[in-house]
């Protein structure tokens, strides 16, 4: 039982600092957090459900970069969470994230899915 929670707790260490690099300068870091992140909902499935509100705000947060490649890395990614992690909680989070949000191009995108 201690074996489990300490995996989780880890999980959501990892989760977390790879949600920070997503904001790193260096674009090459950005697009592996980016990458890592959407991996992780793939992998994870509903374990990443806590954690869904900051994956989402921190993928949404760095659409606004003007790299296609890094739009699309956060496309892709933001697709892997909605296929993989439950629906309701992503739903909910896209919403508070997404409808908000004054990057057009993720309001737009967000509404496709």
């Amino acid at each position: 039982s201690s074996g489990i929670n300490a995996e989780y707790g880890d999980l959501i260490t990892y989760s977390r600092l790879t949600c920070e690099e997503v904001a790193n300068l260096r674009s090459t870091v950005s697009r592996l957090a980016i990458q890592i992140t959407g991996d992780y909902c793939v992998q994870l499935k509903s374990a990443m459900d806590p954690d869904i509100e900051r994956i989402v705000e921190c993928l949404l947060s760095k659409c606004a970069d003007m790299n296609n490649f890094i739009r699309n890395d956060i496309l892709v990614s933001l697709g892997k969470v909605v296929e993989n992690v439950t629906p309701h909680r992503t739903l909910v989070a896209l919403i508070n994230h997404g409808a908000s949000h004054i990057c057009t191009f993720s309001f737009l995108r967000i509404s496709l899915f």
